[in-house]
């Protein structure tokens, strides 16, 4: 069963540039493109909620979402996590329709405590 949609460069560009306007704001973030092959990419900063405390990780999936006239669709999923002492702790998920939305509601979602309780595989289609 397809999942993942592998990142296009495009895609890559435009996370570069939502990281980049970030860092503009004050809001510094770290892309990860190791797994966009694999369809997801990480971006982590610092916990701006609980400062010097713990690393707050965005895992940004681009999901399968069925095929569509221009061809496959997707889904945009930002799943979190936090790191602390080198334990991480997976919380819930939040979805869009593009990547800046997805990362724009993760955010909401950490100044909301991690309210979110779906997990990536509740996205997949089936």
């Amino acid at each position: 069963m397809k999942t993942h949609l592998q990142y296009s460069d495009k895609d890559i560009y435009l996370v570069n540039d939502i990281v980049k306007n970030w860092k503009k704001k004050g809001f510094v973030g770290t892309l990860d493109e190791g797994n966009c092959s694999k369809g997801f990419v990480d971006i982590s900063t610092d916990d701006w909620t609980q400062p010097g405390t713990r690393e707050v990780i965005f895992r940004l999936h681009k999901i399968y979402a069925g095929s569509g006239f221009f061809g496959e669709k997707c889904l945009w999923v930002s799943e979190l996590f936090t790191k602390a002492g080198g334990e991480i702790t997976k919380y819930g998920c939040v979805e869009a329709k593009n990547q800046l939305k997805a990362l724009d509601r993760a955010i909401n979602q950490v100044g909301f405590g991690f309210s979110s309780k779906t997990k990536i595989e509740d996205y997949y289609l089936v």
